[in-house]
């Protein structure tokens, strides 16, 4: 359902309706849409039903609305004419307020001309230099490259992210993989000319540079990314490097699974077992997962 049209307005219809308190109102939708109750799955769903199910789900709404929708330019090339169409009937209806987010495209920015509009890409122009600048420096002052590199290196970075930090954070990755392994000027020239500008793409190839274990690597990546997740869903429990290290290497479970059992790691072997860790999760992250060091109260750090 992603990049869909169908996604989007299931969403909204799913998100408004979970918003909606007065009985009344939901009750008037369901006898007016009382064949579309019986439906199983989304994918029962005809588009113009949906469509027509959330126009009056907005015409009907006890409040006014504002409605965030990011990413237009991820939807699927045959459906941006549907998006368009139902930017424009949005526009009508009035207490429904919308802000949208998109790259540059050729489609959108004849759209949204005569509308207030932010770049983004302007907006954070210092703060992605300042990034840049701070990766890039090292690389400068060791000889890996010369400043007129670094400088043309930030100047084709910039222009691609368009504003995307995500984007900028894995290019500039990929940039860095390419000066440890010395390559040349030219050779940097070159990968970035291919950076894809679609950030899943820029993933993809990003993945695909990095080693010819991309199979292992990538379920390694999954299992890392569904700790953390789990764990930001736990009550009170801190995703810290630590307890990310002990998930995810087995030989530490049954310890820690038996409350009886003595500690059999010194406090030099759990240090170990988490710069492993550490080093697995930016080999296999690829910059979507980074360690923090925090600041604790007392003064003290923690990962």
């Amino acid at each position: 359902l992603q990049r869909s049209l169908q996604g989007l307005y299931c969403t909204l219809v799913h998100q408004l309706l979970s918003k909606i308190r007065e009985q009344t109102i939901l009750d008037d939708l369901v006898v007016r849409f009382k064949e579309e109750v019986s439906k199983d799955t989304v994918h029962d769903w005809p588009i113009t039903q949906l469509k027509a199910l959330l126009f009056s789900i907005l015409e009907n709404f006890p409040t006014s609305v504002a409605l965030f929708i990011d990413g237009l330019d991820e939807m699927c090339a045959k459906e941006q004419d549907g998006l368009i169409d139902f930017i424009d009937k949005i526009e009508h209806l009035p207490r429904v307020k919308l802000c949208v987010a998109s790259r540059a495209e050729w489609q959108f920015r004849q759209r949204f001309c005569q509308v207030p509009t932010l770049k983004l890409h302007e907006l954070m122009a210092a703060d992605m230099e300042r990034f840049l600048q701070e990766k890039l420096h090292s690389f400068e002052t060791k000889g890996f490259i010369t400043k007129y590199m670094s400088s043309k290196i930030m100047t084709t970075l910039l222009e691609k992210a368009q504003g995307v930090f995500l984007w900028l954070q894995l290019a500039t990755n990929s940039i860095k993989s390419g000066l440890q392994h010395k390559n040349c000027e030219q050779e940097l020239l070159l990968r970035l000319e291919q950076l894809p500008s679609d950030l899943e793409d820029l993933y993809t190839d990003m993945w695909k540079r990095s080693t010819d274990d991309e199979p292992i690597y990538r379920a390694q990546a999954a299992h890392y990314f569904n700790l953390v997740l789990t764990m930001k869903n736990l009550q009170g429990y801190r995703d810290c490097l630590l307890s990310v290290a002990l998930a995810k290497h087995s030989s530490t479970h049954s310890v820690f699974l038996d409350v009886s059992a003595e500690l059999p790691f010194s406090v030099e072997q759990l240090g170990q077992i988490c710069e492993v860790t550490k080093s697995e999760i930016a080999t296999r992250c690829f910059g979507l997962m980074e360690m923090q060091s925090v600041l604790r109260s007392d003064g003290s750090t923690y990962e």
